[in-house]
């Protein structure tokens, strides 16, 4: 069997004031699918931040994190800027955190297109229609063209999905990507997510506070309290049978959860 694309040993994280994650543990093979929930607080966030090396000044990692089978705990950032991108991306909850309001979407998405295939001026174009394209925005020049607060908060999370996509990561790490959308957008975002993910056979990490989103996209849970890892195993059988208080919490307030268990999400 092949190494995990993403390997958490022992995580903690630590701030002035005490621990923060203690002795998290979990991997993901590659083409898998995780979710990582927890409530406001409970370290998922802060765990996504530390597997790709942008953990906030003052806070310090121990433990082990191989990503892409490289040691992330006590890296150089010279080492971490190669494995972004290329071997993981990621998507946070508000996407104008990940956008320049004062440069059109077009320019934005070239970016990171650029860095890593470095296409000719009308290839690069093209590469952005597509990468627009791909997920969902069919109008794909008039988008280009737009600044950020030009387009509705759905598109803007589907233009930042497309950015991290646009490196050909083997793994995403989703972070929250649909909590700040209403219902009826929330939905279109996750079928593109399970869409694209398994059109290129990629890792999915999802990071979420709610039980019946992660059913969408995920195979496998690890839940989050406090810091600390307080159950596991596959969606379906922590829904058909939670075991502990948190989870039976999780599950008696989620909603659309019996298609999940009737129709479980196969692997891609």
């Amino acid at each position: 069997m092949s190494d995990p694309i993403l390997r958490v040993d022992a995580l903690g994280v630590r701030s002035p004031g005490g621990a923060l994650l203690r002795d998290v543990s979990f991997q993901l093979e590659a083409g898998h699918r995780l979710g990582l929930i927890g409530e406001s607080g409970s370290g998922k966030s802060l765990t996504a931040l530390a597997i790709m090396g942008l953990l906030p000044e003052g806070l310090t990692a121990h433990g082990g994190i191989r990503l892409g089978g490289v040691q992330v705990v006590g890296s150089r950032e010279r080492d971490m800027v190669g494995l972004r991108g290329r071997v993981a991306s990621v998507v946070f909850q508000e996407p104008l955190t990940a956008l320049d309001p004062l440069m059109r979407l077009g320019r934005q998405l070239a970016e990171p297109i650029q860095r890593y295939r470095s296409l000719p001026r009308a290839e690069l174009r093209a590469a952005v229609t597509d990468a627009l394209l791909e997920v969902g925005l069919d109008d794909a020049d008039r988008i280009a063209r737009s600044y950020p607060h030009e387009v509705s908060g759905g598109q803007r999370q589907r233009v930042a999905i497309a950015m991290a996509l646009a490196t050909r990561p083997r793994l995403l790490i989703a972070d929250e990507p649909t909590t700040a959308l209403d219902v009826t957008v929330q939905a279109g975002i996750l079928d593109l997510l399970d869409r694209v993910i398994a059109e290129r056979g990629m890792s999915l990490l999802f990071i979420s506070h709610d039980l019946a989103v992660v059913s969408r996209v995920a195979d496998r849970v690890v839940l989050l309290r406090h810091g600390e890892v307080v159950d596991r195993g596959s969606l379906s059988d922590l829904i058909a049978r939670p075991q502990h208080p948190y989870t039976r919490e999780l599950v008696a307030g989620a909603r659309e959860l019996d298609s999940a268990i009737d129709h479980p999400r196969r692997l891609p």
